[in-house]
């Protein structure tokens, strides 16, 4: 077979730049231009990621790859295009030009006839499944990535209820159809739709199943969650009087709903336990699973793992909304491990990354949660409370959203707000996290209910900085100074690069003045005191002995 010219892969460039894709959308199309005539030019050995940022998509000379993860995520949705191009607009060009995983340098083969798939063993290898007609559902415009399990998107499918009673009666339909409503709200659950039982039932991961029971005027409503091999996870029975039934439909729902889905959820929890197993490959575990890793441990190398882990996702699938978001809350995050320069950047990316998963899925709570997240560590309230407003539209049953925006809303000084729908959470909430429990500290500290403070801290399973410095600022306004001492010699420990008694390093990590000035107080107050060295046994110190400061 004769070779490529340079002449037919500009051409062949030029045919790719003229479609829709690539004409809506600058980025992809100097890009691809970029990479494209510098492997013409013999040039191809010089395509980085810092080269490609810097030359294409026209970042400052000290652009950091290893901060900003732009060009990762634009080459991802380049090889989409590109695809798309060819299963669309292209199927029949002479030339393909694709771009394999793991490279920056594209490559060119004869697309002989008329179809991608054939154009070579190179090319076959690039687009892997890419021929099956499953794939090009996949990657066809408009595809929902949600409706792909490999994206680790567990589904549910709500069975029609069954009754045992005389008769019909409405809550037979309106019950399951208000279920479904509802699960549809989480971005990290596929409800599956279907007019019979059995052919939906085998599609879905679990089903949900109910049972009414109505003796007597009273009303019993028997629900469970079972997996697709019919093992049950879950089980719940409520009772009310008939007449009670529909002030009580919303209680039924919202309780269901809290209890099977979010990332506390028992649909998440089983999926986490499965994987600890079985040996289960990465691209089949949970969307969320990294993500929870590193909120529930919080140390650098969780959290590292779990960016480079959405990193490889959105490169994948950059239409991935809810992966963005996690991807974003988790560089915010990341922000508090580094110095203050590379902390600057950390956040202007994770605030770019939010804004991208938005403008990609407007509907995406999660995306309101990081957003709100890092306009309260950027100091900006408004933007914060007004992305909680319209999380919070557009999913009021989500306990795991009202749990994080009201911990946000306390560190913000919106006490009575955060309260409220923090309690309303921790009512459903199987496990509090360390955060939600820091929050409830905080408002404990701001009313000098000391006692109260360290009685959420003690059921922390995790020591942050939050942790240490809110426990040893309560425990020495009460007098305990070995567990003041103990927290602090801790938290030196832990964070060498942090000195719990500067006031700029306590203003960085508690956004309200009056609680880092505070805590900042009741710190200075152990300077004349002794330091115990402890170590912590379960959730209490023990003391071994002392020094003086």
């Amino acid at each position: 077979m004769n070779s490529i010219t340079n002449l037919e892969v500009v051409s062949q460039l030029d045919r790719v730049l003229a479609s829709p894709n690539f004409i809506h959308s600058s980025v992809l199309a100097k890009f691809l231009r970029h990479i494209v005539h510098e492997t013409v030019e013999g040039r191809g050995h010089e395509l980085k990621e810092y080269t490609i940022g810097v030359a294409a998509l026209k970042k400052d000379a000290d652009f950091n790859p290893q901060i900003d993860s732009i060009v990762r995520i634009h080459a991802g949705r380049l090889r989409r295009a590109l695809r798309d191009y060819y299963q669309t607009d292209g199927m029949n060009d002479p030339i393909a030009i694709m771009v394999p995983k793991g490279s920056y340098v594209p490559v060119f083969e004869f697309n002989t006839i008329g179809g991608v798939a054939t154009a070579g063993d190179t090319l076959h290898n690039v687009l892997g499944e890419a021929s099956t007609g499953r794939a090009r559902d996949r990657f066809s415009p408009g595809t929902n990535f949600r409706l792909e399990r490999l994206e680790g998107i567990p589904s549910i499918y709500v069975a029609p209820f069954k009754v045992v009673a005389n008769g019909h009666f409405d809550l037979q339909t309106s019950l399951p159809e208000y279920l479904s409503s509802e699960l549809t709200k989480f971005e990290d659950l596929i409800v599956i739709a279907g007019e019979t039982e059995i052919a939906t039932s085998q599609r879905a991961d679990y089903v949900l199943r109910g049972t009414l029971h109505l003796v007597n005027q009273r009303l019993r409503i028997f629900l469970s969650l079972q997996g697709h091999d019919g093992r049950q996870y879950w089980a719940k029975t409520f009772a009310m009087a008939y007449d009670e039934l529909w002030q009580m439909e919303d209680e039924v729902v919202a309780r269901t709903v809290a209890a099977l889905a979010g990332i506390n959820g028992v649909i998440s929890r089983v999926e986490s336990q499965l994987i600890a197993l079985h040996a289960v490959n990465e691209s089949h575990r949970p969307l969320s699973y990294w993500y929870k890793q590193h909120v529930n441990h919080f140390d650098p190398v969780k959290t590292q793992t779990a960016r480079i882990y959405y990193e490889d996702v959105l490169a994948r699938a950059p239409d991935n909304a809810l992966a963005a978001a996690y991807l974003s809350e988790i560089i915010c995050r990341q922000a508090f491990f580094e110095g203050d320069s590379e902390k600057s950047a950390l956040l202007a990316r994770a605030q770019e990354i939010a804004r991208e998963a938005l403008l990609v899925d407007p509907t995406c709570q999660q995306a309101y949660h990081a957003t709100a997240m890092i306009s309260m560590v950027l100091g900006r309230p408004d933007e914060c409370i007004r992305a909680i407003e319209k999380g919070l539209a557009v999913n009021g049953n989500s306990v795991d959203f009202q749990a994080g925006v009201g911990a946000i809303l306390i560190y913000l000084g919106k006490y009575d707000r955060g309260m409220a729908l923090l309690e309303r959470a921790m009512e459903l909430l199987p496990d509090p996290s360390w955060g939600h429990l820091v929050s409830l500290a905080i408002n404990a500290f701001h009313k000098k209910s000391y006692k109260e403070a360290l009685g959420w801290l003690e059921q922390s399973k995790v020591d942050t900085y939050w942790v240490l410095l809110v426990r040893a600022a309560a425990a020495a306004n009460v007098g305990e100074l070995d567990l003041a001492n103990a927290a602090l010699a801790q938290f030196r420990r832990q964070y060498p690069a942090h000195n719990p008694s500067d006031r700029a390093v306590i203003g960085d990590l508690f956004v309200l003045p009056e609680v880092a000035q505070g805590i900042h107080d009741a710190i200075q107050k152990l300077s004349d005191a002794p330091l115990y060295i402890s170590e912590r046994k379960g959730n209490r110190y023990t003391k071994k002995g002392g020094v003086s400061l």
